[in-house]
């Protein structure tokens, strides 16, 4: 007898049942008739899962993972933590001061990004600033020059206030960004929000933080060559001093 004909005898009996004024017989009816059902639909589920994921693997379609839809590579803190933007106010990479390229920046290899596909930035530092009422503008970029405004943008904060007088205070940012098109591979295009706070005092005693926040903002971008995730600042005044010290970049569907 096929499973689906046990099942519509079953279901039949049940029916018979269903206004029977036992409860208990009712609880004995699921017990011995339902569960074992159960477990024989699941196990022939689960043996369909196997034969569907081997047939998707034997046509190299992915299926699920962290990482990138190529090989993985190394996307995170480089070996030797980029040195502090100092005496600046204007827009300053904070990857840059290590490297005048992308090769050292939260990488994007190229030709590995699928629409939709989804990107989170995490990224740290220390930050220190001379005196009272400065400030500190964070913006998000992807792209492969050492000026940031050569990248495009995806999204700046509207100026942070940083403590009075503090020296190597915490920050910790936090973005996340979504693949809506590839077109043409030239003209893929990715919508970010972003967050950074930052402690109003010095490192190790961080009681009470600013927040900045930018989003919404897409850009275009070409997907098809490498591509580095800008986190620049832009300071109010030449005493603030801005370091980043670690990031990873995880990509996933």
């Amino acid at each position: 007898m096929g499973l689906l004909e046990k099942m519509s005898r079953k279901a039949v009996l049940l029916d018979r049942l269903r206004d029977q004024p036992k409860p208990s017989s009712r609880m004995r009816v699921l017990g011995s008739f339902i569960h074992p059902d159960i477990d024989e639909i699941m196990g022939i589920e689960s043996r369909e899962w196997v034969t569907r994921d081997r047939r998707l693997k034997n046509k190299g379609i992915p299926m699920m993972g962290l990482g990138f839809a190529g090989l993985l590579q190394p996307n995170s803190e480089p070996v030797v933590a980029p040195s502090a933007t100092t005496g600046v106010t204007s827009e300053t990479n904070l990857y840059t001061p290590a490297t005048t390229t992308n090769a050292g920046w939260a990488l994007i290899p190229m030709n590995t990004l699928r629409s939709p596909q989804a990107l989170f930035v995490i990224a740290c530092g220390i930050i220190t600033s001379s005196a009272g009422s400065q400030t500190v503008a964070v913006t998000s970029r992807i792209g492969t020059s050492a000026t940031p405004s050569s990248n495009a943008s995806l999204g700046a904060t509207g100026a942070v206030a940083l403590g009075s007088t503090i020296t190597n205070a915490l920050w910790v940012y936090n973005a996340f960004a979504t693949v809506r098109a590839l077109g043409s591979g030239t003209t893929a295009t990715a919508v970010a929000h972003a967050e950074i706070t930052i402690s109003q005092q010095a490192s190790g005693s961080a009681t009470t933080a600013a927040i900045g926040m930018s989003g919404n903002t897409s850009a275009t971008f070409d997907s098809t060559i490498q591509q580095g995730w800008v986190i620049s600042v832009t300071p109010s005044a030449s005493g603030v001093s801005a370091q980043l010290t670690q990031f990873a970049l995880i990509a996933w569907d």
